[in-house]
């Protein structure tokens, strides 16, 4: 079915756990619809408690439409935190991510041993990150086969059309196919950052289109994530 939220902190979908173990699933193939600041179309969150090293798996797969309108400051498309000691979050995006509002981002993913993403889909915004995919100790690998537009019209923040970072493991994009555009001064293609190894590949008869089209960085982090 179809999510309609309007107002501040509104969310579309929204799960939280503390379960230690087992799988956090989350399904989308309808549309959402989301207006107000600090907002989120998809919001799942996994914590972890203090006596127990929880290795809970999150798992997101959307095949539909979220749209965050053009009064949705500060908001979030996709966000998806695990931070259980073992904790991964793995995120699957082939529907469409349109995001209007100022200083607003598409997808961002914190996975404390793994964090995955793998888009087919269309993402857009206007001013604000496509996919921002970070880890703790483990690896972060994102995949991009589809379209990624973005822009940054603020200028308060870089906007990237993918980062990814491992905080102590390795951290990989592969751009596969489909568009990668990223506009406004100061914007990024694709961006890693990892403590160990870091990887940028981009597939023959692929582009990226930006002020900085790869880079490869180390500490400190220019980072753009929400963890709210």
């Amino acid at each position: 079915g179809d999510i309609t939220a309007r107002g501040e902190g509104s969310h579309g979908i929204h799960a939280e756990s503390n379960m230690d173990s087992g799988l956090m699933g989350i399904r989308n193939s309808g549309t959402i619809e989301i207006g107000g600041s600090n907002a989120f179309g998809i919001k799942a969150m996994a914590y972890q408690r203090d006596d127990v090293e929880g290795s809970a798996e999150m798992n997101i797969v959307n095949t539909g439409k979220i749209a965050l309108g053009a009064d949705a400051t500060g908001s979030t498309g996709i966000l998806a935190n695990n931070y259980e000691t073992l904790g991964t979050v793995s995120l699957t995006n082939a529907g469409k991510l349109t995001v209007a509002g100022s200083n607003a981002g598409a997808i961002s993913v914190f996975g404390n041993q793994y964090a995955g993403v793998n888009n087919t889909g269309l993402i857009t915004t206007v001013d604000g990150s496509g996919i921002v995919a970070q880890s703790g100790p483990g690896d972060t690998i994102v995949v991009n086969t589809g379209d990624i537009v973005v822009a940054s019209q603020s200028g308060s923040a870089t906007v990237y059309g993918i980062n990814a970072i491992s905080d102590y493991g390795n951290a990989a994009v592969r751009h596969a196919g489909g568009t990668l555009k990223a506009m406004g001064e100061g914007s990024i293609g694709i961006a890693v950052k990892g403590q160990n190894e870091q990887l940028i590949q981009v597939d023959a008869n692929t582009h990226v289109d930006a002020a900085t089209g790869c880079l490869l960085y180390t500490s400190p982090s220019p980072r753009d994530m929400r963890r709210s």
